[in-house]
């Protein structure tokens, strides 16, 4: 996997006690990827609710405060690599659900980044088939909406 310039988790919810099981797997990850230093920072995408809450998570993981950046404005995956791509360097260490990758990667690779995928442990949750489905379908269109924005972004010299 060898070093990167951030390691990216991407919101997955929360819950009344704080994240979501599907977050906190996502927070267990990005935790086990700094703890064997393949990256000096945490960036955590989400709404300001979201992100404060994997702070909080992420701190009690032990890891530094000072390691861990946010993107409160985390409106969506594009907004947050773009951002990334701006200010944090070029190799990054995504973390999401599986299902995400696809998307997450190629949309890093539009914004120039060096993307390398970690997805984070499955959970298991009920009516896990039919949600599978969903976010299978959801995913496969996201990823044709994202590359077919970022071609008509680039046709028009607007940033994708």
């Amino acid at each position: 996997m060898g070093s990167a310039d951030a390691i990216v988790v991407f919101g997955a919810g929360l819950t009344r006690l704080g994240p979501t099981p599907l977050l906190q797997a996502r927070l267990d990850r990005a935790a086990e990827l700094y703890s064997a230093d393949h990256a000096p920072t945490i960036w955590c995408s989400g709404g300001k609710a979201e992100v404060d809450a994997m702070r909080a998570a992420l701190t009690a993981e032990s890891i530094p405060p000072e390691a861990i950046a946010a993107d409160e404005h985390g409106l969506s995956t594009r907004h947050t690599l773009r951002g990334l791509a701006r200010y944090r360097g070029r190799r990054v260490l995504l973390v999401s659900s599986r299902h995400h990758m696809l998307r997450i990667v190629a949309e890093a690779r539009r914004q120039g980044l060096e993307p390398v995928a970690c997805p984070a442990a499955a959970t298991v949750r009920k009516g896990l088939l039919r949600r599978r489905v969903k976010q299978q379908l959801r995913e496969i269109l996201a990823v044709w909406w994202y590359g077919l924005t970022g071609t008509l972004a680039r046709m028009l010299g607007k940033p994708s």
